[in-house]
């Protein structure tokens, strides 16, 4: 069975690892996802755990970087000997933890990855993500565009391996919907000044602009520039910018108007659990977070003599995107839709589809 080697201290316990970003540009993602695992985690084990045995939860933070998800992950697995490791956050940016399980009897699921990103060259048969398809959102965000009359569009994103995909699969709901890509731009992390690229911009005619950045003083000096110089040519973009929406009140001048597609609304009931515990709303991955443990917990309880092969078999009921399975590389097949649209109106993320 694959229970992680019991402490003789604690035999009445199950051990399962969290690799999640606590520290660094992706914190915001970690600590809600540390909230709905341990929402979910408390309502495991006032439930009576798994088989009669207390679940319990390893934390290790992946500092935001591929070397630190990597040791995290190896310290998880190599040293607590964890064969279930919820994480890494952000895994579709911070690759290479996947060296580290391939070929071994450990279950690694993101809750806030790309599987299409992670599972690039040579997949990993036991790598799941419960991450929302990327191209669920491109599509989602071309059609908003196509519907306000947008027709000429510039991309801006953040040089990283999740927004490469994300510019990729864009690019291909954008020829769908008869959108010109005039320009694109990849900007590497700490650039501050975007009056150049901002000044091209009006002077090729563009009449929208999708952007991605998530490194903090990017973003302000994104914002900023924006709205010095070409106010008037609206913004759109991704879940990430959600955070600055919420978190800084510095931001609110420069992003008023920005429409952006994220996951799909979760739960009432995950929603109200959420608010119950942590008196805010969920955001980002908190709901992925906490039906990652959901879904290792019925592997636990049920498959766990071949849990590779009963997470890839089996359905599961969650908050984020109700019944899904896994596909052959890991990653979420639904019925449901993926995707919605807000828009951000007198400081708030108003939900406009």
């Amino acid at each position: 069975i694959w229970y992680a080697a019991q402490s003789p201290a604690e035999p009445e316990t199950i051990k399962i690892g969290a690799a999640l970003a606590l520290t660094g540009d992706a914190a915001s993602w970690g600590e809600v996802e540390r909230n709905g695992i341990n929402l979910a985690l408390n309502k495991i084990n006032a439930s009576g755990g798994i088989n009669g045995e207390k679940l319990e939860i390893i934390f290790e933070d992946t500092k935001s970087s591929s070397k630190d998800s990597v040791s995290a992950v190896q310290k998880l697995v190599n040293f607590d000997g964890l064969v279930y490791v919820i994480g890494p956050t952000w895994f579709d940016s911070y690759p290479g933890a996947q060296g580290i399980v391939r070929g071994k009897n450990v279950v690694l699921l993101s809750p806030s990855a790309s599987i299409t990103a992670v599972q690039q060259e040579n997949p990993t048969s036991n790598v799941f993500s419960i991450w929302y398809r990327v191209d669920a959102l491109t599509d989602g965000l071309a059609r908003v565009i196509k519907d306000r009359g947008y027709k000429k569009i510039s991309l801006v994103f953040q040089n990283d391996p999740f927004y490469a995909e994300f510019i990729d699969f864009f690019k291909k709901a954008a020829k769908v919907e008869n959108i010109e890509i005039v320009s694109e731009d990849l900007i590497n992390p700490g650039t501050s000044d975007f009056k150049t690229i901002f000044l091209k911009m009006k002077a090729s005619g563009v009449n929208g602009i999708v952007f991605g950045v998530y490194d903090e003083k990017m973003v302000s000096g994104f914002l900023k520039d924006h709205n010095q110089i070409i106010p008037n040519i609206p913004l759109f973009s991704n879940d990430v910018i959600r955070q600055f929406i919420e978190s800084n009140n510095d931001y609110k001048p420069y992003i008023e108007g920005t429409v952006f597609v994220e996951n799909a609304q979760v739960s009432k009931e995950f929603i109200d659990k959420y608010k119950k515990a942590y008196s805010i709303d969920p955001i980002l991955s908190a709901s992925t977070a906490y039906d990652s443990v959901m879904v290792l917990a019925d592997t636990l309880k049920n498959g766990s003599q071949n849990p590779i092969g009963y997470i890839k078999s089996h359905s599961f009921n969650t908050g984020s995107l109700g019944n899904i399975t896994f596909d052959l590389i890991g990653g979420v097949v639904t019925q449901s839709k993926q995707y919605q649209v807000r828009e951000v109106k007198n400081g708030e993320a108003m939900k406009i589809q």
